[in-house]
């Protein structure tokens, strides 16, 4: 148990020292940012629950040290217990034993996890906006003193080029609505991806307990896009019913794109032109983000289309470590 606790402790500290870098405004600080959760979800896959708390614990002591008790918050809300939640679910099975056989293992579901994720991804955005503003025009506000750039009118014109305020005040005016969608899509990638990293890691070194499965074939409940009807319908409403109606369409979404990667990556295998694709896929989703929609719809659709099933004969790709599906 000492040895769980301590290198809970030590993940806190990396985790804690790569997120306060982010205030260092660089390219690579911005990097060290999106990897913070990386060393709290070794630490749950390795070590468990109890070095997933002392992570909590010691990560926010030093970015309370470093920065302040508000920063330390955020960062135990929004990284550390999300990451030692995620991990506890993923590594969680129940045994079953049917016809008196051995006892077999099933695990949770991972599409339940890509949900959760999207959902705690909304729910934080929402947590975020009520704390900062009691009212939409409050928020509305906020979000225009951290962002209005032109304060008079002797800044309307650096080097002779001259900026159209109208078209600026409209720009800020759909930054309110878009700003919480942003911010949902990039936690949601930033979690999911260094859960993947932990996970990989952590099988490669053969603590993973969780048998190595294959992620094309992860899904999603119909249930969720049956919820994206009422959801998008609230989008039509205006101020604060309309923009956690946005908040929760953009989080369901992505949720969706994530599972048309996957069939993107199913229906792919024994391609020659494979990796083309697939970096043409990845290439356009970094640099425009816009092919996000279409992963979207091809995720929503997959349930009643089964593209998996009736062109994904290509062969598994091989699994980490010695773990086998």
């Amino acid at each position: 148990m000492t040895k769980l606790i301590a290198a809970g402790l030590l993940a806190g500290l990396v985790a804690g020292i790569l997120y306060v870098a982010a205030g260092g405004g660089s390219f690579v600080s911005l990097l060290l940012f999106y990897a913070a959760p990386l060393p709290l979800a070794i630490a749950g896959f390795v070590w468990f629950w109890p070095a997933s708390v002392a992570a909590l614990v010691s990560g926010g002591v030093v970015v309370a040290y470093v920065g302040d008790v508000t920063l330390a918050v955020i960062f135990t809300l929004s990284f550390s217990l999300p990451v030692a939640w995620f991990c506890n679910r993923i590594l969680l099975f129940r045994e079953t034993a049917p016809d008196n056989s051995a006892p077999e293992r099933v695990w949770y579901p991972l599409g339940h996890i890509v949900a959760s994720v999207s959902l705690v991804s909304a729910a934080l955005a929402i947590a975020g906006i009520f704390t900062v503003s009691d009212s939409f025009d409050a928020y509305q506000t906020f979000v225009r003193e951290h962002f209005q750039g032109i304060n008079d009118s002797s800044e309307l014109q650096p080097d002779g080029v001259q900026i159209d305020i109208d078209a600026y005040n409209q720009f800020l005016d759909q930054l309110t609505y878009l700003l919480p969608v942003l911010l949902v899509s990039g936690w949601i990638m930033i979690m999911l991806l260094n859960l993947f990293g932990g996970a990989k890691i952590a099988a490669l070194s053969g603590q993973f307990i969780r048998p190595w499965e294959d992620l094309g074939q992860i899904t999603l409940s119909k249930n969720y896009a049956f919820a994206m009807v009422p959801v998008f319908a609230g989008t039509f409403l205006t101020g604060f019913p309309g923009l956690v109606s946005l908040i929760g369409l953009g989080a369901l979404a992505i949720a969706h794109a994530v599972i048309g990667l996957a069939v993107v990556h199913v229906v792919t295998r024994g391609m020659a032109m494979r990796p083309a694709i697939l970096g043409v896929v990845y290439g356009s989703l970094l640099l425009l983000g816009a092919p996000a929609l279409i992963l979207g719809g091809l995720g929503l659709a997959e349930p009643w289309i089964r593209l998996r099933d009736r062109f994904g004969g290509g062969g598994n790709l091989p699994t980490p470590g010695n773990r086998t599906t």
